[in-house]
């Protein structure tokens, strides 16, 4: 990549988005988005980007994870989107859909965005502070915390550690507070 010319690049994005706006192959766009550069996905054509996005999308609202033995049991093409999000032209359907995810009972998908997308979400809730999506996560965050949810209680620490402004004041008092809770039975099984 590093050694071609302009022309080069405006040629490869041009097969790209031919390629991406045709194949039906899951593998291809994965292929793709591990291969190229961020940067490049933003030089792909609009619908070959809707596209791909809308396939990332699909697999991440079917996506689960269980933690206890460390599989991705559904969803394995979404984890593969995480650094396209932040440039992607669906940015708030993938927001609100992690944020569905994290408010979820299922233990499985929560465990699927915090596994593979929680550092992508809080950087993307970062430039959407005083959104309702930053409410929303600020909201999820807080109940897990009261309810002693240790994974949340991670998150948390992750969003106030490294995106200290929209999170300190906002988790402060239930992240202090924080009482892990003891696992029940049910919070054991996978």
């Amino acid at each position: 990549m590093k050694k071609l010319g302009d022309d080069d690049i405006l040629k490869l994005t041009e097969v790209m988005s031919e390629e991406l706006n045709r194949t039906d192959s899951d593998e291809s766009v994965r292929l793709t988005a591990q291969m190229f550069p961020l940067d490049l996905w933003q030089h792909l054509d609009e619908s070959a980007r809707l596209r791909s996005e809308n396939k990332f999308l699909k697999s991440i609202k079917e996506g689960e994870y269980i933690a206890a033995s460390q599989k991705c049991i559904k969803g394995a093409l979404g984890t593969w989107c995480s650094g396209l999000i932040i440039t992607s032209l669906m940015k708030d359907d993938f927001i609100g859909t992690f944020l569905s995810k994290l408010s979820s009972s299922n233990k499985a998908e929560q465990d699927y965005v915090l596994q593979f997308f929680s550092s992508t979400l809080l950087y993307s809730l970062d430039t959407m502070a005083d959104t309702f999506y930053s409410s929303w996560a600020i909201e999820i965050i807080d109940q897990n915390l009261k309810a002693g949810d240790k994974r949340f209680h991670q998150l948390a620490n992750s969003a106030i550690v490294a995106h200290k402004e929209l999170w300190k004041d906002s988790l402060k008092e239930s992240f202090d507070s924080f009482q892990e809770a003891e696992l029940t039975s049910d919070d054991t099984k996978d």
